[in-house]
Parts: structure tokens; C-alpha cells; sequence
């Protein structure tokens, strides 16, 4: 993701809270969480080293973490990543994690719902 703003080039990795910063060569910074794992690699100054025009550049696909996903939709993250195990949602293996397209988070979530019972007021 380029933010001309700040002309900075991100590759964003994983959902998480941020620990630490270090800049790991003249311009180039990682985001590393609790656990030393890798958050986002981001390039300072991008435009000067790049030739990029934001304009021409595609909005990446939306795809969410499982916490991600839990939190948007009130869920339990353990629970998609069993319903993922089953093949009742699609997700895709990043690395260590899971992630789910927002597509079908809806479709799950509308197939969902149709299932439910009603229920019986008193």
C-alpha cells in the first residue's frame, strides 16, 4: 500500500499490535510484534527510490486476518479457523496464519444465518 502522504511503500504481513520498530537499512523499517514475528516491511522516501504512481495502482483484495474477521463480524477467530478445518469457509494459509476474503466471510455468514433456528418468543 503506497501512502503518498507520508511517501511510504507498505507491505503489510500480518494482522497485530506492534512491539517494535527497527529500521533495518537507510529507509527500509520492519514492525515486529510481542513475539519478534515480522508485522509489515515499510519503505520510506518511496518515490524517490520507486517509480510509483499510485494512480495506476490496484486496492488490494480484502482479505482479513481471523481476528480481523472475528472482530468485524462478532465471531470467534477459533471458530472460523474450524469451520476453515471442515470446508464451510474458504481461507487461505499466509505464512503461520489464516486469512479469509471478505466475500466469503459474507456468504458464510448469510448461509449462516439462513440455518439459524428461529426463535420462539414466550
Amino acid at each position: 500500500m503506497y501512502d503518498r502522504e507520508a511517501d511510504a511503500l507498505s507491505i503489510l504481513l500480518a494482522d497485530g499490535e506492534v512491539e517494535q520498530t527497527k529500521n533495518i537499512a537507510p529507509g527500509v523499517e520492519v514492525d515486529f510484534d510481542f513475539e519478534g514475528r515480522v508485522l509489515a516491511i515499510e519503505f520510506l522516501n518511496a518515490s524517490t527510490k520507486y517509480d510509483i504512481d499510485a494512480s495506476g495502482m490496484e486496492e488490494p483484495d480484502p482479505y482479513y486476518s481471523l481476528a480481523a474477521a472475528a472482530e468485524l463480524y462478532g465471531l470467534s477467530a477459533t471458530t472460523l479457523r474450524h469451520q476453515i478445518e471442515r470446508k464451510v469457509l474458504t481461507g487461505v494459509k499466509f505464512g503461520r496464519n489464516w486469512v479469509v476474503h471478505i466475500d466469503d466471510l459474507d456468504n458464510y455468514v448469510k448461509e449462516r444465518s439462513r440455518k439459524a433456528k428461529p426463535v420462539r418468543s414466550a
